[in-house]
């Protein structure tokens, strides 16, 4: 199901938007857009291309107004797998949107940061039943401890 849902999410990015062919400051230039269409875009685009350059930028848009951009940055966190990014993920384990939330966690999980394990263990007890899948799946990639 997930696989379908992000290939869905990424034909209505090309919808949105259309095809474009842009250089990576552009990219991360619209991060910042006003319009979240051209954010979201953008943070699928990074994210693809692990654009290590773009991770402030991402973590950034893990405070988004729009949900679609916050997941789809928790998403390219993930591709991207950074330690910078650990701190906005711990805090995107709080977040209103459980999709958002599932990402943080298995972002987290590849990761594999020791400081994580009180906020995944805390995720443990979240409402939705997807997250505590994602949460205990991180948990169980590093059973003696997380890397340093």
């Amino acid at each position: 199901m997930t696989v379908i849902r992000e290939f869905i999410l990424s034909l209505l990015c090309l919808a949105l938007i259309g095809c474009a062919f842009k250089s990576r400051d552009a990219y991360i230039n619209d991060l910042n857009d006003k319009n979240w269409k051209v954010r979201y875009n953008a943070v699928i685009e990074l994210g693809v291309n692990r654009e290590v350059k773009a991770v402030p930028g991402l973590i950034e848009r893990l405070k988004d107004e729009n949900d679609l951009v916050r997941e789809a940055s928790a998403r390219s966190l993930y591709w991207i797998a950074d330690i910078r990014s650990r701190e906005a993920l711990e805090e995107a384990l709080k977040d209103r949107n459980r999709f958002v939330r599932e990402k943080a966690a298995a972002a987290l999980g590849k990761l594999g940061a020791k400081e994580s394990l009180p906020a995944l263990n805390g995720a443990l007890n979240d409402p939705d039943e997807g997250v505590r899948n994602a949460v205990r799946s991180a948990l169980s990639k590093h059973p003696k401890g997380y890397r340093k």
